[in-house]
């Protein structure tokens, strides 16, 4: 009997502790996995979802910069919770890998041109410094134009710019950090996206 109860206790105790190892293998594989944003990052720019360097650097030359009769509207309450279907639109990237986030959408209906960006998470300014917006025509005869500053309204920034001109070609968008300063020439880079 005692024989029988100890191989019966041992039969228990290596299936119980087979399971306990069990569990904590699958509680492992279901562990949160760190996110390299830097290799994202890497692959994005391969692939052409975000700017490479030389992108960067040509957009920051002064001739690329082209000008609109549009303007960057102050009132722009009706566009917070309005429906885009149908608008062109574009998801943010944060290519500085932080958590920032934005969508960008644009139309041309009856001879004007909307875009509407809402984005969150950005980095406080400081003081002297602020957000621009560019919508911009990439490759070989690259072209730029600022769509304004971004104003802060509660917890996101948005910028609405309308134009009579149709700026659709102007598939590309990004946001950058400025100073105060009269360069004219966008700084560094935020937030990027393709309009699709």
């Amino acid at each position: 009997m005692k024989k029988a109860f100890c191989i019966l206790f041992f039969t228990l105790a290596l299936f119980g502790f087979g399971c306990a190892n069990k569990i904590d293998t699958v509680k492992d594989e279901n562990a949160p996995k760190e996110i390299n944003r830097e290799q994202i990052l890497t692959q994005a720019k391969r692939d052409g979802l975000i700017m490479d360097d030389n992108e960067i650097e040509k957009m920051s030359d002064v001739s690329v910069l082209q000008t609109t009769n549009g303007k960057n509207q102050t009132s722009f309450a009706q566009y917070i919770k309005k429906d885009f279907a149908g608008w062109n639109s574009a998801a943010l990237a944060d290519v500085t890998s932080g958590g920032s986030f934005g969508l960008a959408f644009s139309t041309f209906e009856t001879g004007s041109y909307t875009l509407v960006v809402k984005m969150g998470n950005l980095p406080e300014l400081s003081e002297g410094s602020h957000y621009e917006g560019w919508v911009v025509k990439r490759g070989n005869e690259m072209r730029v134009i600022s769509v304004g500053q971004a104003i802060k309204n509660e917890d996101q920034f948005v910028i609405v710019f309308k134009s009579p001109e149709d700026l659709t070609a102007y598939d590309f968008f990004v946001l950058t950090l400025e100073s105060n300063e009269t360069d004219p020439s966008p700084s560094s880079h935020i937030l990027e996206g393709t309009f699709r």
